[in-house]
């Protein structure tokens, strides 16, 4: 049975913003680090990288790819501030982004079946956050009205 993960992103620690403006020339995002959960993720499981702060929302949307590995050291060069000691990574191939406007966590939180997440409750929630199927569910429904409307 696939699950469904947050793949948490603090800005100040990763360049999103750098890698979303690079779109088609940006290198490739296929690694995440993860903190906890390594057991029950498996390849096909869903991920968004949820972007914290400010402007927090969902940037982007994949899969698993590969099952968590390491620890080893993250490379790549949105890294601001890279791991000083080896992580744990799991294996990601990301199928769409949002570069200009995110899932904003405002509208999510309005969504009744994002309400409750605990990445709401809980910003600052080790990486990565299970999702429940009804917050998988209110993702992909904001993610269509998005591509609905152009």
């Amino acid at each position: 049975m696939s699950r469904a993960w947050l793949l948490s992103c603090n800005p100040r620690v990763w360049r999103v913003e750098e890698w979303l403006a690079e779109g088609e020339d940006a290198e490739p995002l296929t690694a995440w680090t993860v903190r906890h959960h390594r057991v029950p993720i498996a390849p096909g499981d869903d991920v968004a990288l949820w972007v914290s702060g400010a402007d927090r929302g969902v940037r982007a949307l994949g899969r698993v790819t590969e099952a968590p590995f390491g620890p080893v050291l993250p490379r790549g060069r949105y890294w601001a501030e890279p791991p000083r000691t080896p992580t744990w990574m799991v294996g990601v191939e990301i199928t769409r982004r949002f570069p200009v406007e995110p899932l904003s966590g405002e509208d999510l939180r309005a969504d009744p079946g994002f309400a409750g997440a605990l990445i709401l409750r809980l910003p600052r929630a080790a990486n990565p956050v299970a999702l429940q199927t009804e917050e998988w569910a209110a993702i992909e429904r904001l993610a269509g009205e998005r591509d609905a409307s152009g």
